[in-house]
């Protein structure tokens, strides 16, 4: 009989613990906006480039194993990138301005997070250049939410930018903006 109340209570906790977890969750936003920038000795024309062959990123981003082209119902461009954890997850071009700004959805209402990412790239006073990412985000799930306590919501644009920096051959830190 006590290992019957010993297991009772034990999923009690385990209940309250699930409970607690999703209701701390459920009360974080759903929307988040983080942006981080670095600065470079190349001037925009030549970051530009590498920022916009998306196919060919696999070959410096780690975080990404493959690219590939994929079809869109808006016409505009559209691909699949495979991250290293073998996630799959369909990228979109909402706007661009050429040297200068970049607008890219998750186009995936599948997944349980989404949002745009938006690079703006200009010139700096030395003749090398400035970009900025900006994540406007969502994360569904109320679980997901309660985990991003635990998580960086910039850790993917820092990665980006840090890899950028090494295909372009500088070292560079990715800054919160202010």
């Amino acid at each position: 009989m006590t290992q019957m109340k010993w297991l009772i209570r034990v999923l009690v906790g385990l209940v309250g613990l699930f409970a607690a977890v999703m209701g701390i969750g459920s009360l974080r936003p759903t929307n988040h906006s983080v942006s981080r920038f670095v600065e470079f000795t190349k001037p925009p024309e030549q970051v530009w480039p590498v920022i916009v062959d998306r196919l060919s990123q696999p070959a410096w981003r780690l975080d990404v194993t493959k690219v590939e082209s994929a079809a869109s119902p808006s016409g505009k461009p559209r691909w699949k990138e495979t991250m290293s954890d073998g996630m799959v997850v369909t990228m979109e071009e909402r706007a661009i301005e050429p040297n200068r700004k970049l607008m890219v959805d998750i186009a995936d209402p599948d997944l349980p997070f989404g949002g745009t990412w938006t690079y703006q790239l200009s010139p700096t006073a030395k003749g090398g250049s400035r970009l900025q990412i900006t994540e406007d985000g969502f994360v569904k799930p109320a679980l997901y939410r309660f985990v991003m306590i635990f998580m960086d919501p910039a850790d993917t644009m820092s990665k980006y930018l840090t890899y950028l920096g090494r295909k372009l051959g500088e070292n560079v830190t990715p800054q919160a903006v202010n």
